[in-house]
């Protein structure tokens, strides 16, 4: 399913730092994090619909593969608002990028 605007939605997983969906949310980007959509340990038709931030995977739109240390969160920012300016979601499905 396309978003209405065309752009990549993100989805964190529970592993995710709360502090990069803040610092993404500031640069006006779509975000869910599994603890805040109730989707903790569970697979959902809502997080396939989106990007998967983790250092896990699933069968998803897209899944980017990224570090949990807080020292990396300015790296993982600038990487993820790069994957939304430049990609479209049929652009990361099926696809692996590595932050």
């Amino acid at each position: 399913m396309k978003p209405p605007d065309g752009r990549i939605r993100f989805h964190l997983d529970e592993n995710v730092a709360a502090a990069l969906a803040v610092a993404l949310r500031l640069r006006d980007m779509d975000v869910t994090k599994t603890n805040n959509a109730r989707l903790a340990g569970a697979s959902d038709r809502h997080a396939r619909r989106r990007l998967l931030a983790t250092p896990g995977g699933a069968d998803h739109a897209g899944i980017v593969f990224c570090l949990t240390d807080p020292q990396n969160l300015g790296k993982l920012v600038r990487g993820l608002a790069l994957i939304h300016e430049v990609l479209v979601p049929e652009e990361m499905r099926s696809r692996v990028e590595y932050l």
